[in-house]
């Protein structure tokens, strides 16, 4: 099964054990990889190499960087992204979303139901109360299933695009590396090389992250409608299961726009805690991380209405 997959020695990076020796593995046998440390000249790099000697050398670390790229992602954004949306509440993205986003999901539910935009209920503090109050009341599994769904859907989205982002930059950071480390001394190891590519990789992923979002931004998009689109057949048929007393139609729509105010919110959140880990911010709350989040999410409700609105010719009312 492993045949082929290391066909020469491969680096896997700095030895955890002692920093100026180098870790790396090699197939010995069909089935069995042997682990070595090893040092000296193979794992440093003369500051006046020719071009040719700069490339052999980079070429023995690449794997060791693309192992670089895989480890900082994980510890600088999948566990606190999963640990935030863990402590997600349901209340405080009502309000953080509807701050941001109230306006523009009146808009969107109004355009896709077909009805003037005066019949969807203003969203001032006290419909956002009564909102959460209902989804409380009556969905909210149906609500919390899609909200921690929509989360950790997004997440993977927006990270795989910046796993890919990262890595292809691997190359031009680790020559960026070299350069950096070679001031003032004669010869760089490879623990002071991966220590200047981390640094560049911090760098790197605070100006990508936009970048990866704008890049997957229909993806995105696509998902959060999804996740949305299942919340409400899923919030209809728990009304239809669970509830004798039949809720008013405004009822139903106010629950309707809270999904999507959630979905946004999420959306708003999961961008907006990357953005901040990106930048190396402490913790903003929920509210903190909607608002880091909110621009890029209003470019993709805005898209979404105009979608709509020129699938069938109407614009479902006054969107003033």
């Amino acid at each position: 099964m492993l045949t082929g997959v290391l066909t020469n020695d491969t680096v896997i990076g700095s030895f955890d054990g002692d920093r100026d020796r180098t870790l790396k593995a090699r197939l010995t046998s069909p089935g069995a990889v042997g682990y070595w440390c090893t040092g000296g000249a193979s794992e440093t790099l003369p500051c006046d190499a020719s071009s040719e000697q700069v490339t052999e050398f980079l070429d023995r670390v690449t794997s060791s960087a693309y192992h670089e790229v895989d480890r900082f992602l994980e510890e600088r954004f999948v566990q606190p992204i999963d640990k935030a949306i863990d402590q997600m509440d349901l209340r405080q993205l009502l309000t953080a979303g509807n701050e941001y986003f109230g306006e523009r999901v009146r808009a969107l539910v109004a355009t896709q139901f077909g009805v003037p935009l005066a019949t969807i209920p203003q969203l001032d503090q006290e419909t956002v109360e009564r909102i959460a109050r209902l989804v409380e009341s009556n969905v909210r599994g149906p609500v919390r299933s899609m909200s921690r769904t929509l989360a950790r859907r997004l997440k993977n989205i927006l990270l795989g695009e910046m796993r890919r982002l990262l890595r292809e930059s691997v190359r031009i950071l680790l020559r960026q590396a070299v350069a950096a480390a070679c001031v003032g001394v004669p010869v760089v190891t490879l623990a002071a090389l991966m220590d200047q590519f981390r640094k560049l990789l911090e760098e790197e992923a605070r100006r990508l992250v936009p970048v990866a979002v704008q890049s997957v931004l229909a993806t995105l998009a696509t998902a959060m409608l999804q996740e949305v689109a299942a919340a409400i057949n899923a919030i209809e048929q728990a009304i239809e299961s669970f509830f004798e007393a039949v809720l008013t139609v405004a009822e139903k729509v106010l629950m309707i726009i809270g999904a999507f105010i959630v979905a946004a919110a999420i959306f708003a959140f999961v961008v907006g805690v990357a953005i901040l880990l990106a930048k190396a911010a402490a913790a903003a709350g929920v509210a903190g991380a909607v608002a880091a989040g909110a621009a890029l999410v209003l470019v993709v409700l805005s898209r979404a209405i105009d979608t709509l609105m020129g699938s069938d010719g109407t614009e479902g009312g006054d969107t003033a």
